[in-house]
């Protein structure tokens, strides 16, 4: 009996680590000018593909701007999205390629974001699970507080915020959070060509390698 309590308590320890509430509270972030991809207090922050045309840099402005909402919450910083989780070039996907957060979950799990839109038109924040949306509102008054409810019911997943156009979060509620990794461990990184001449020759450096102009290995 005493080796099956200990066991039963080791294991809601067990639980009690790897699976917690989380909540982010911009308010109690430092200022800032723009993140680049990274984990920050388990929250997945990714600005753009290390190889993409154009790199985002103000991606998660943190700034200073007092709200209340309707639940008592007063929020006194947010975090700036500055832009839409997709290209429109590529339309709309339930996996965002662009300025958007992500954490993990062990489970079934709710989700809360505090926000405001951020600027004239409609615009929609979205909650999903990568492969479905979860939540969604459209709305266009950007002085309206709004909060969005995600329900999640299904296994470990990762979870995706983000908007269509620029949004302003202030704070993000989640339970049975597990551990977040980077969301661009397996992305090869490649480097653009860069141009130049050499005895008159013109020669393509790209990664490290040297081409002539038909594209052979020098």
């Amino acid at each position: 009996m005493k080796k099956i309590f200990l066991f039963a308590a080791a294991l809601v320890a067990a639980m009690t680590i790897n699976a917690e509430d989380a909540v982010w509270n911009f308010s109690e972030w430092d200022d800032c000018s723009g993140f680049t991809n990274q984990v920050k207090n388990n929250l997945g922050l990714f600005a753009c593909a290390p190889d993409a045309e154009t790199q985002i840099t103000n991606f998660g402005v943190i700034e200073a701007n007092a709200k209340t909402f309707d639940d008592g919450f007063e929020g006194s910083k947010r975090f700036k999205l500055n832009g839409g989780g997709f290209t429109s070039a590529a339309g709309f996907s339930a996996t965002p390629t662009q300025r958007y957060l992500h954490f993990n979950v062990n489970g079934e799990s709710t989700i809360k974001v505090w926000y405001l839109t951020g600027g004239s038109g409609e615009r929609t924040l979205y909650i999903t699970d990568g492969t479905n949306v979860i939540a969604q509102n459209a709305h266009d008054g950007s002085s309206d507080k709004l909060i969005l409810q995600a329900d999640y019911y299904g296994g470990p997943a990762t979870i995706y915020i983000f908007a269509d156009k620029a949004c302003n979060l202030f704070k993000i509620e989640a339970t049975n959070v597990g551990t977040t990794t980077q969301a661009i461990d397996n992305v090869e990184v490649t480097e653009k060509a860069v141009k130049t001449f050499e005895n008159g020759q013109l020669v393509i450096i790209k990664n490290g390698v040297r081409y002539n102009a038909l594209g052979a290995k020098l």
